[in-house]
């Protein structure tokens, strides 16, 4: 199947969130000074998706005490695991993609995005040959594996638009990232979108 970049919907979303890995923060108190006291403690709840890499970097650069900041990292399955983590009030930062953190502020809660740390359209639809899937109109009536309420969530209903179709033509199967191979392999599902990682 060939990779087609997926065209955004909406002009002011593509200008903050395209496609976006973000860098949100839950309102609420400050973050501890560091036993040094030359930097502040902040605690950076994220995962190892391709679009959180910068955080990373700059990690093993040692590049945040330029800003005045002393980085504890927790890594999650997935961004949205990640802004829960902010939201539950176990991190101050987190790294997320643009559709956790638009249903977080469209659900009412306080974050907010800080940067957009990366933007790209590198998704994979995996299928097998037995599934017999060699385009997103044959994705009609199947059962797509793939974490429900992530960036692949999204990524799939622009797969499935340029088909002329919606998720309600496909059965999600909600996975956690890394069950969505196995389940592929044992034809629990015809097709699966797992996150980009690094």
């Amino acid at each position: 199947m060939s990779r087609t970049p997926l065209k955004p919907v909406a002009a002011a979303v593509v200008a903050v969130l395209a496609l976006a890995t973000l860098l949100t923060a839950c309102g609420g108190g400050p973050a501890a000074r560091s036993a040094s006291s030359s930097t502040t403690a902040v605690t950076v709840a994220g995962s190892d998706y391709l679009g959180g890499a910068p955080v990373y970097t700059a990690t093993a650069g040692k590049l945040w005490a330029g800003n005045g900041l002393t980085p504890r990292l927790q890594s999650f399955s997935t961004g949205r695991d990640a802004l829960n983590a902010v939201l539950g009030g176990q991190a101050q930062y987190g790294v997320v993609g643009d559709l956790p953190a638009v249903s977080a502020v469209l659900g009412g809660r306080n974050i907010k995005i800080l940067a957009a740390l990366s933007g790209f359209t590198d998704w994979r639809l995996l299928t097998t040959k037995s599934a017999a899937i060699t385009s997103f109109a044959d994705l009609k009536g199947r059962r797509i594996g793939l974490p429900e309420g992530t960036n692949v969530q999204y990524a799939l209903s622009g797969m499935l638009s340029r088909a002329g179709l919606k998720l309600g033509d496909v059965t999600l199967v909600n996975l956690a990232p890394n069950q969505v191979t196995p389940s592929l392999a044992r034809g629990d599902i015809d097709a699966g979108l797992p996150l980009p990682r690094f």
